[in-house]
This record gives structure tokens, sequence and C-alpha cells, in this order.
């Protein structure tokens, strides 16, 4: 893959922007110096994966955070969904697994997303994690740590 410095706001801001669903795009502090060397081809697949995820599972609003940590940047996906079981969130990032809303075929993945996002964020020294939002819904964190900074 190439590697390219990557603006990570805008370039996660973009693409959700330009994605034919709504997603409410918040931008929560002095993030927009924050660049990285990185995939975009990866990045982007890693992003949309998440966003297709809240669009499938969730309720039908989807929040796309970016926001300045101690840690580094935080870019995080919401969802107004059923959020997942705590067993779930434990398992979530396994291969093949599927929450319990997502059994039928017609809303079924591969199981497969949450995985490869994992990969993609993991080779671009990024962690991320699943949590459930107290109002309901599923929140995805992707922190990028500030060493990553180009």
């Amino acid at each position: 893959a190439e590697y390219e410095l990557i603006e990570l706001c805008s370039f996660a801001s973009e693409l959700a922007s330009g994605l034919p669903y709504q997603v409410a795009i918040k931008d929560e502090g002095p993030c927009s110096d924050f660049t990285i060397a990185g995939s975009k081809d990866a990045l982007a697949r890693m992003l949309e994966n998440l966003l297709e995820n809240a669009r499938r599972y969730g309720g039908g609003e989807i929040t796309l955070r970016c926001r300045s940590t101690g840690e580094g940047l935080e870019i995080s996906i919401e969802d107004n969904g059923p959020g997942l079981s705590s067993d779930e969130l434990d398992h979530a990032f396994e291969p093949f697994f599927r929450g319990e809303g997502s059994r039928s075929r017609s809303t079924g993945g591969t199981g497969l997303g949450l995985g490869i996002a994992r990969a993609i964020a993991h080779a671009h020294g990024a962690r991320i994690s699943l949590s459930n939002l107290n109002t309901g819904g599923l929140r995805v964190s992707l922190i990028f740590p500030e060493a990553l900074m180009t």
C-alpha cells in the first residue's frame, strides 16, 4: 500500500459527507492539524465499514466526531441503535462474529467488518474500541496517538 500524508479530520469528514446517507459531522476541538502517514484506501475502507455498520444496525442517526484528547486524536462513530451486550462487546472484533441483531440474512454482513477495521487501525498505529452510549447506541472509537503525528 502506498503511504501518503493524511490530515485525518478532514479526510474522515469528507468521506462521511460523500456517503449516500446522512452523517452528522462534529469537529470538537483543535484537531485540524493531525496528520499521519497512511494508506488512504485502507483508511477509507475502515471508515466506510464502520459507518455502514452504524447505518445497518443503528436507528438512523449516525454521528462522526473528531476531537483532540490527551492521547492524540479520537475519531468516533456513534449510532442510536440498540448497542451491544457486554458479551458481544467482548467478542465483536473476532472474525465472523455477528451480534444478535444481525443474525438474519437480510441485514447480515459477513462478520468480518470489525476485524478488518481493527487490522487497518492497528496497521496505522491506532487503537479501536467499542462502547455503548448512555443514551443508547454504540460508539466505535479510533485513537490515533500523538506520537503518530508527522
